[in-house]
């Protein structure tokens, strides 16, 4: 299993964190500039909003939401949490299964991100942008993660 981009919308949809894993086969032009920010909004807003009115589930709080999209080269996996994060992972096509990775990652989010004392809210509740040097212990234990995946 190789995850290549691992990204971290808040519950407004806005990214907060973007990470390339393995640049192999992935391309990383697409994280410069907007692209990121643009692609996590449109992800959560549009795409998993659609899917929930899609459902075939009667109550919409129990409907879900987009799990995974295959493609031909990459397969985009998506879990939200309880508290409306949402976590996507760009993984090669062979990975059909992220729960464990997504597991081992959201313990950690959850120890050094949202434990940290550092950590604000803005406005609308949304965390901000995880600066990377400010949660570096973060961005360490995820690269651990990575690696053993």
């Amino acid at each position: 299993m190789v995850v290549h981009l691992l990204m971290i919308a808040n519950t407004s949809g806005s990214l907060t964190y973007a990470k390339v894993f393995h640049e192999a086969g992935f391309n990383t032009d697409l994280l410069s500039g907007d692209w990121p920010v643009m692609t996590a909004s449109v992800l959560v807003t549009y795409v998993m909003g659609m899917s929930r009115q899609v459902s075939p589930v009667a109550d919409p709080t129990e409907s879900s939401t987009v799990d995974l999209i295959e493609g031909s080269g990459h397969n985009l996996h998506c879990r939200v949490t309880a508290t409306g994060n949402t976590f996507i992972f760009v993984t090669d096509p062979a990975t059909t299964n992220i729960d464990d990775v997504f597991a081992d990652v959201y313990v950690a989010f959850v120890d050094y991100v949202l434990k940290h004392p550092m950590y604000t809210l803005d406005a609308s509740g949304a965390g901000v942008f995880i600066n990377a040097a400010k949660y570096d212990v973060f961005s360490s234990r995820l690269e651990a993660i990575m690696k053993v995946t």
